[in-house]
């Protein structure tokens, strides 16, 4: 391939692939045009293999540019699973709010054992649970509770594991999207 017909395939597919990034993806501008960039040097070294049969070369580089993304926003966004009496301290020191069962004098002992940016987190995933909606709110406490997803199936009358899973799967990434949104406006202030 000519570097000619690879200007013709990036001029074609630029302004496309980089607006479908931040648009779907909630991509930062300057990373979906790198991710682009990427993509096409790694296109370019498809193509000069023989047995490269892709016809839509759009929908090809989207796939990557979206796995790649993915891929990245994982790597830049690793959650730990936390306690909950961590949890509870965190968002009832922020808050000022204590329920009857919580032992209000533990909080310093606790909040001591961790950092500012783990507290950030707690935070952040909290305030994102408090966005979903109720059916994912439900989904994701019997799983936190330990229930296991076939047991929720019944409970929560879904008629199809696979639909159980598919669900899981977008509450889930809908959770990591807000806490993602509630760390970036924090990070602003």
């Amino acid at each position: 391939m000519t570097s000619t017909e690879l200007r013709k395939i990036f001029d074609a597919h630029y302004t496309y692939c980089v607006e479908w990034l931040v648009k779907n993806m909630n991509c930062p501008e300057a990373d979906a045009q790198d991710l682009f960039m990427d993509a096409i040097i790694k296109l370019s070294l498809e193509l000069e293999k023989e047995n490269f049969a892709q016809t839509n070369i759009r929908g090809w580089l989207i796939t990557v540019v979206r796995n790649a993304y993915i891929n990245k926003f994982n790597k830049k966004k690793s959650y730990k699973f936390i306690d909950i009496d961590v949890a509870e301290a965190i968002i009832g020191k922020e808050k000022g709010l204590y329920n009857d069962d919580f032992n209000p004098m533990i909080v310093s002992e606790i909040l001591q054992e961790h950092e500012q940016q783990e507290r950030q987190k707690v935070v952040a995933f909290l305030w994102g649970f408090e966005q979903l909606g109720k059916p994912c709110q439900r989904l994701l406490n019997g799983l936190v509770t330990g229930r296991k997803l076939k047991d929720l199936q019944d409970e929560l009358g879904y008629g199809s594991y696979d639909s159980l899973k598919n669900t899981k799967s977008r509450c889930m990434k809908k959770l990591r999207e807000f806490a993602a949104q509630w760390l970036e406006k924090e990070k602003v202030k």
